[in-house]
């Protein structure tokens, strides 16, 4: 996960050129670090931090990507509104908690599917995040609570379509929720398919003899 949202914020901020990490092994965290060097040259200052905060303090932009033990949201990885700068913007895809000041009105709460999570949230046991750790399952905890409204959050479709400003002023701090959709690994799929036939690996398979749809 590390690696794809630090891809996805190369796409979007190429310019990039200062990275911070907290890593959970040395192997893993020594991996990150050779891929970045050698995938994106142009991130000249990479510092190791040791703690969550280290991260989030200062950054422009920030990710958990992470794994963990579900069942009680007060152990998940917290984001403290202390620590967010003005006008940051948070990719969440994975086991994530929010301070109240994180809670607020003021921070922009945005999901990459709404119904993906109001589904989730119908299939498992209340509170839901304790058995989902997005973020945005915490968000329809929040609404079952009355802690926050429907209209409080905001579909990523709309702001991709232009229905929604992608960012209102150089100040809102925003979180995104990343359950992950199909979309996603439609993309994925595409990148491994096309790797295989630049190596010319792979087995290929005839699924169909005619296709139903043209």
């Amino acid at each position: 996960m590390a690696k794809t949202t630090l891809a996805a914020f190369m796409v979007a901020c190429p310019k990039i050129d200062t990275l911070k990490v907290k890593g959970r092994g040395e192997k893993s965290l020594q991996n990150f670090l050779a891929w970045v060097a050698e995938t994106y040259p142009q991130i000249t200052s990479v510092t190791v931090v040791d703690s969550i905060e280290e991260v989030v303090r200062g950054s422009d932009l920030f990710s958990y990507c992470n794994s963990g033990e579900t069942g009680d949201p007060s152990t998940y990885p917290m984001v403290k509104r202390d620590w967010v700068k003005p006008g940051a913007f948070m990719a969440m895809p994975a086991v994530c908690n929010i301070d109240e000041g994180m809670q607020a009105p003021d921070v922009r709460k945005v999901l990459d599917n709404t119904g993906l999570y109001e589904a989730w949230y119908e299939e498992v046991p209340k509170p839901a995040h304790a058995t989902i750790p997005v973020i945005g399952v915490k968000f329809m905890d929040m609404i079952a609570e009355g802690k926050l409204s429907h209209d409080d959050l905001e579909d990523l479709g709309a702001i991709v379509a232009g229905d929604a400003p992608g960012r209102k002023n150089d100040q809102e701090i925003i979180i995104m929720s990343v359950g992950g959709m199909p979309v996603e690994d439609v993309a994925w799929g595409t990148v491994l398919y096309r790797n295989a036939l630049e190596r010319g690996i792979g087995v290929k398979l005839n699924l169909w003899d005619e296709p139903v749809l043209r």
